[in-house]
């Protein structure tokens, strides 16, 4: 209501944490951005290579909310050539004493990758990178798209058995953080915004930008 009082006409954002928030604007239009395309090219590239000849890969919800956008990135996966992938999601229980993860999906002897699009204090991705680990996943990495590592949550990542968090660089990773932060990898989120930004202003449709535009 701000922004648009403000005279802002139209907003671009990249992966929401509720899509819900666009409802919030009265009379500007939002287009809600995603980066999991980018992040699939450079799963593709830069990740499944590393893992052996043949491997099966898992692409894990860290929660039931998040299953839409696991299911996103698989079928980027598929689309690009990925064989052998399929569904994996965690679902929490939690009590005044304890957290408990049940997996709905098969994970063991896979490699994982947990999708999420918030990582803040790190604490649900470790457990659940500790519960995949447990019940016989090979090897245990994620992808998110915003970085906001609140408190020790680089620390907290970093002694972890995961191996590898790729973000956006949608939240700068301070210097004296980012040279001990080898886990983590950053991509850019420039390429989806400017190439929204030109679509824009020649008429073009964003509609092939939009989070979760193929569910």
């Amino acid at each position: 209501m701000l922004m648009e009082a403000a005279g802002v006409d139209r907003i671009l954002s990249v992966d929401l944490h509720s899509g819900q928030i666009q409802g919030q604007f009265q009379h500007c239009p939002v287009d809600n951005l995603s980066m999991f395309e980018d992040f699939a090219a450079f799963f593709v590239k830069h990740l499944l290579p590393t893992f052996p000849e043949g491997s099966e890969v898992a692409v894990v919800s860290p929660d039931a909310d998040g299953t839409a956008r696991a299911k996103f990135f698989l079928g980027l996966l598929i689309e690009k050539g990925v064989k052998n992938v399929s569904l994996a999601i965690t679902i929490r229980q939690t009590t005044s004493s304890s957290i408990v993860l049940n997996l709905v999906g098969e994970v063991q002897h896979k490699e994982c990758i947990i999708i999420d699009d918030i990582i803040d204090t790190g604490r649900r991705v470790v457990q659940s990178a500790e519960a995949l680990y447990d019940l016989g996943a090979l090897s245990v990495g994620a992808i998110a798209t915003h970085g906001i590592f609140s408190g020790k949550a680089i620390a907290k990542i970093q002694a972890s058995d995961m191996e590898y968090l790729v973000v956006s660089d949608s939240c700068p990773i301070e210097d004296k953080f980012r040279r001990t932060a080898n886990k983590i990898v950053q991509v850019s989120c420039a390429g989806v915004i400017a190439d929204a930004i030109h679509s824009i202003n020649s008429g073009d449709t964003v509609s092939h930008l939009f989070a979760f535009g193929k569910e």
